[in-house]
């Protein structure tokens, strides 16, 4: 019996201990640059393109986003964010929204599960520089047809909807920029 109290039980005790280890091990985590439905097909000093597209019923596993992202939303789905030790969050994307979030200041980790029968796209555009105010943004206040749709410190966007047909002014770019 001796034996058995001097070994036994310690090593399932240790067994025990690894057990209950290995069940709060935290997920990998990967930079978004490595994660999968991630395609970053442009990138320069200033920023990165990357288009993302997410199958039906796919997740993209835990990621970290360090720099400030601006994301449009090609292809609506439904689907979950989850932000890591926090619960699901359900998302109803709608086409053509615009959102930023500033990874800069806090990078974040999440991992995205498209919930939805239909792909998840979307293109954002990683700001490479990590503080504000290197340029200074143009407007479109002589073009009334642009609506602005995101404006803060790191970026402004604008929307221009045109019927066929329809012609707007020519715009200067003053500062860098695209378009999609």
């Amino acid at each position: 019996m001796k034996i058995l109290s001097t070994f036994v039980i310690p090593l399932l005790s240790l067994f025990c201990l690894g057990l209950t280890a290995a069940s709060t091990e935290q997920p990998i985590i990967v930079p978004v640059q490595k994660a999968p439905f991630h395609l970053f097909s442009f990138s320069n000093d200033l920023i990165s393109i990357e288009h993302v597209n997410i199958p039906p019923g796919r997740t993209v596993p835990y990621h970290r986003h360090e720099q400030d992202l601006m994301v449009v939303v090609l292809e609506a789905a439904n689907t979950q964010n989850q932000v890591l030790d926090q619960p699901p969050v359900d998302r109803v994307a709608t086409v053509g929204a615009v959102t930023f979030a500033a990874y800069t200041k806090k990078p974040g980790v999440h991992r995205l599960i498209n919930t939805d029968t239909k792909p998840y796209r979307l293109l954002g555009v990683a700001i490479a520089y990590p503080e504000p105010g290197r340029f200074m943004p143009s407007t479109r206040d002589e073009v009334p047809a642009y609506k602005t749709v995101l404006n803060n410190e790191r970026v402004r966007a604008w929307r221009l909807l045109i019927d066929p047909g329809q012609t707007v002014p020519a715009i200067t770019q003053k500062a860098p920029g695209g378009a999609c």
